[in-house]
């Protein structure tokens, strides 16, 4: 079990990633990083809704939970990748893993690498990743807790 799991982008698979975390134990402390005021507002909503908003912290700001985070996953639209892996590589500690769930996984793995590259951040190790799930629709309210 991962004792600190960091999610950006609180969208249907990343939502859908830290519900089956808290669900299956395997998360610990679970965050999820929203830039967006509006969808931050609709997954702490959705998140109340369900019961779950005192188990999972959502956050606009890369702060001690990332610093903190031994897995940190990518759950943004893959175009993002490469800045944010450019944001937040500097910022994770050592040892700490950094994957993605982008389908695309050449275009994924160019983009976070190269990031990684440039930040200079041998301390991270990268592991691509695939969803291969998801369903029609798309924000926290299509989530599941099954992915």
């Amino acid at each position: 079990m991962a004792e600190n799991l960091y999610i950006i982008g609180g969208g249907q698979m990343g939502t859908s990633i830290a519900r089956t975390a808290l669900e299956k134990n395997a998360g610990g402390n679970i965050t999820i990083f929203e830039p967006h005021a509006a969808n931050r507002q609709e997954l702490e909503d959705y998140l109340t809704e369900l019961g779950i908003s005192d188990q999972i912290t959502v956050t606009a700001q890369h702060d001690e939970e990332l610093a903190n985070a031994d897995i940190v996953i990518m759950a943004t639209p893959i175009d993002h990748f490469h800045a944010v892996t450019a944001e937040v590589a500097p910022l994770m500690k050592e040892g700490a893993i950094l994957t993605d769930i982008g389908s695309a996984k050449v275009k994924s793995v160019e983009e976070i690498q190269t990031a990684l590259d440039k930040a200079d951040a041998d301390h991270i190790a990268y592991i691509g990743g695939h969803p291969g799930v998801g369903g029609a629709g798309r924000g926290a309210r299509t989530s599941s807790n099954t992915v």
